[in-house]
């Protein structure tokens, strides 16, 4: 009953907008370690979205996001270069 329910909870959360998977990249200069209680209190709310972290150097961040490989980039240093449809 509960796998029902959890189920359901996730399709209604996808219909209304959430993805099922979250691809975060984070700059090599910040310290995993530093984000790790974020993403463990992330996990424990039990939304189910999927968590992929990585990380980059240099521009490889900016590089990640317009190619498609990132979702969200944290700690990214100097002005975005033209990524078309970036908000």
């Amino acid at each position: 009953m509960l796998d029902v329910d959890r189920l359901t909870r996730r399709v209604k959360q996808i219909a209304s907008g959430w993805e099922d998977r979250l691809w975060i990249v984070f700059d090599e200069i910040l310290e995993f370690d530093t984000f790790l209680p974020v993403v463990q209190a992330f996990d424990a709310l039990g939304y189910g979205v999927t968590l992929r972290l990585t990380h980059e150097v240099l521009s490889g961040i900016w590089e990640a996001l317009r190619d498609g490989r990132a979702d969200l980039i944290v700690g990214a240093a100097n002005e975005p270069p033209v990524i078309p449809g970036l908000r």
